[in-house]
């Protein structure tokens, strides 16, 4: 890349995953070409110990205002003319800075969110149980379209009920930010149920919002990896139900 991009650049973002981002990105990327850098802000952030919070909140704002760099895709700059990043809401050290660069570059903004933070969490536990499984090894976080689902989990109801929290609040969170500090007309709001109901409609909705151009059909290259009743993915579902009865979250049970 010489000199400064002159494409488009658009963020997927979410308040902190498990929201059907991995399908957008690999329909994009295998589909359509279009690279995507995965949670630099992250990896940033995990830094924060060796080099001190400031740097790293520093290294944050530095990236956002540059992307993309050259270094940023190693198969070289995207042809088609739009680059794209995926980002967690809980991964900015600084919240305000990081909306306002990405409003300050212009980027086009897909907010994927779950409203189901109780199955957002059963999902994020299940994957982390997955991920373990697997090794560490990062691809465990999705599953392929021709892998199958994996099987019923026993969660911790407590812990499961914590997540559902976090879910609650950094989703309210993002939302706040996206609406005081990003123009309305470059956000796009994805929400989960609607994915999952319609994976075509909704990515191609995504992709003429961006400015990536999709073929007439494509494939999907991952799956749901929870199932919409969630007696069939909780070992110990009556466990989980008690725990949640009289909680924000007890809405979200199945009966």
């Amino acid at each position: 890349m010489s000199g400064a991009w002159t494409g488009r650049r658009f963020a997927i973002l979410m308040p902190w995953g498990r929201v059907g981002s991995n399908l957008v990105v690999g329909v994009f990327n295998e589909a359509a070409g279009v690279p995507l850098l995965n949670e630099p802000t992250t990896r940033i952030r995990g830094t924060a110990a060796a080099v001190g919070p400031f740097a790293a909140d520093r290294e944050q704002l530095d990236f956002l205002a540059a992307f993309p760099a050259p270094a940023d895709f190693v198969n070289g700059d995207p042809a088609v003319g739009v680059a794209g990043v995926k980002l967690t809401h809980t991964s900015f050290l600084s919240p305000m800075g990081a909306y306002e660069a990405l409003a300050a570059g212009g980027y086009r903004i897909a907010a994927m969110d779950r409203r189901d933070h109780l199955r957002a969490a059963v999902s994020q536990l299940r994957a982390e149980q997955r991920r373990a499984d697997k090794g560490g090894r990062r691809g465990a976080w999705a599953v392929k379209a021709g892998e199958r689902k994996p099987g019923p989990t026993a969660l911790d109801p407590a812990l499961l009920l914590h997540r559902a929290g976090a879910f609650e609040i950094r989703s309210r969170a993002m939302h706040d930010y996206l609406a005081a500090l990003i123009p309305a007309e470059r956000v796009i709001h994805v929400e989960y149920a609607d994915l999952s109901a319609d994976p075509e409609g909704t990515i191609r909705g995504i992709a003429d919002h961006v400015g990536v151009a999709l073929p007439d059909r494509f494939a999907l290259p991952h799956r749901k990896a929870t199932s919409d009743d969630l007696r069939e993915d909780v070992l110990n579902y009556d466990e989980v139900r008690a725990a949640a009865a009289g909680t924000p979250f007890e809405r979200f049970l199945d009966d």
